[in-house]
């Protein structure tokens, strides 16, 4: 049995526990003989046997003790002779008692959540049709056998009792159950907690005034019980377990003690109907309380899913996003290895080619000159042959910080084309602007020695220029420049030659 144990504090801990549960069970009996119905005392709700069956299902088999103790201590304290039916009636509802409790937990309800719909229908379904119809089948055949009782006597007897343990325990187990393993202040605010209770006060004051005027008895006995249904059905969609089931309890039972002492005319079939009707409201109510906190439950999930799925999302975007950033800086890297020379980190002749068409076009469209130059390292393979080739790079290197720094920032280009070959993109530069632009190039180069590893090396290059001032490919630019930087060599390196002219302007600045 799933059952919550009494935990090993100490015997004085465990008497507190069996002393204080007798005591309860005491007063369940005492209070379930307080409505009796006639002279064999079979009561409209029998509470005890609702108690009696809570404790098995909280503490399991050691509620044996408290169950059987309480109502023999109850026959003492009332002041009632000994008789040997007395132990035997209370052997046969602590027996009951704990057949439900087993009922229970086999079919699925569970000590800590009596407000699942599988508990709420075990508990009324199952568990309380079997405590109820043992202990009335059993009671009545040891009455029989007392009292020598005729069939007739019987089957009244058994009804009453049969239907008053199954109102007690749909009414008073789940008010039990809910009440133990929660508080009333849990998750409800004031305003939830206070309403329910007065609408149940003024429920009973408005159906003790019905029941005393002239139209209940008119209408007869069942006004109260149906007319309290709506109200029921309000208080059981209240979210709070235990607040919902005292509320209810408080009316239901209010109504059926109203009717039963109050009105006039009263029978067996009134009787026995009363309890039907209380027993299917309270059980109808737990039902629908159970599938509003079903639905609330499954909207919180819902609400939860959505809110790791949201989560999940954003992770993933995030993980994208940084996987895309990191794409896309490899593709830069990657581009820019592709289009920078590997040695000075400037473009290379593919990039510089491409920059030159795109130059070229908007050259065409806006009717600007442009200007080419092609700059060689004079004797260069001297340096590579005589130092190394470690120090030519460091020559190259030089050259090309040298060379960034000679030309406009953000609007010209300078990239290695190839070996000690360097181009010079100079956008919106006419044939005066370009001449004096190479010879500031050729000049630097000449006056600035280079420190490379520690070797002074002075340099000089040549350099060759050529000016698009009409539709022309970006081969036939090229190749002007090319040849005007070879007649510079032939002439003599050290020098700036342009186009198919042969004037030196070594003299020109810009």
């Amino acid at each position: 049995m799933d059952s919550y144990v009494v935990r090993k504090v100490g015997i004085s801990a465990n008497l507190f526990w069996l002393l204080y549960s007798t005591a309860l069970v005491i007063l369940a009996v005492a209070s379930s003989h307080a409505l009796e119905h006639d002279t064999y005392e079979i009561t409209v709700i029998w509470p005890a046997g609702a108690f009696s069956m809570w404790l098995f299902i909280r503490y399991g088999r050691l509620a044996v003790f408290p169950v059987i103790l309480g109502q023999e201590l109850y026959h003492i304290i009332a002041g009632l002779p000994y008789e040997p039916l007395f132990t035997w009636m209370t052997l046969n509802n602590t027996a009951a008692a704990w057949l439900g409790a087993l009922a229970y937990f086999y079919l699925g309800g569970r000590y800590h959540n009596v407000s699942s719909l599988r508990s709420i229908l075990s508990l009324t379904l199952v568990a309380t049709p079997v405590q109820s119809l043992f202990s009335a089948l059993v009671g009545c055949v040891a009455l029989a056998t007392v009292r020598s009782l005729d069939l007739s006597e019987l089957q009244v007897i058994f009804g009453r009792w049969l239907f008053s343990d199954i109102t007690g325990n749909v009414l008073f187990c789940p008010l039990l159950l809910a009440v133990s393993q929660s508080k009333i202040a849990d998750y409800t605010a004031t305003k939830e907690r206070v309403l329910p209770v007065i609408v149940a006060i003024i429920t009973l004051v408005f159906m003790w005034f019905l029941i005393r005027s002239e139209l209940f008895q008119s209408l007869g006995q069942y006004p109260a019980i149906l007319l309290s249904l709506p109200i029921c059905l309000w208080l059981g969609m209240r979210r709070n377990t235990a607040l919902a089931t005292i509320c209810l309890v408080i009316v239901l039972t209010g109504c059926l003690a109203m009717t039963t002492l109050l009105v006039v005319d009263f029978n067996d079939g009134v009787f026995v109907a009363l309890q039907i009707y209380a027993a299917i409201i309270m059980g109808s109510c737990m039902v629908l309380h159970s599938m509003r906190l079903s639905r609330d439950q499954a909207i919180a999930d819902l609400d939860m899913q959505k809110q790791h799925l949201e989560f999940a999302v954003a992770r993933r975007t995030e993980e994208l996003q940084k996987q895309v950033e990191a794409t896309e800086a490899l593709a830069a890297k990657l581009e820019h290895q592709a289009l920078s020379d590997y040695l000075t980190d400037l473009p290379n002749r593919r990039c510089f080619t491409q920059q030159v068409n795109k130059e070229l076009q908007r050259s065409e469209r806006s009717g600007q000159s442009l200007a080419i130059l092609l700059v060689d390292i004079d004797h260069f393979k001297r340096v590579n042959d005589e130092h190394g080739h470690l120090i030519g790079d460091e020559v190259l290197k030089a050259l090309a910080i040298q060379f960034e720094e000679l030309v406009r920032q953000g609007t010209d280009m300078v990239g290695r084309l190839g070996g000690e070959e360097f181009g010079f993109l100079l956008p919106d530069t006419d044939r005066a602007g370009a001449l004096r632009t190479a010879e500031r190039i050729r000049r630097s180069v000449e006056e600035t020695p280079i420190n490379a590893n520690g070797i002074q090396l002075s340099m000089t290059v040549s350099v060759g220029v050529a000016i698009s001032i009409r539709r022309r490919t970006i081969e036939q630019l090229l190749n002007e420049a090319d040849r005007a930087m070879y007649r510079a060599k032939y002439n003599g390196r050290n020098r700036v030659e342009y186009g198919y002219n042969l004037e030196s302007v070594e003299e020109s600045s810009r």
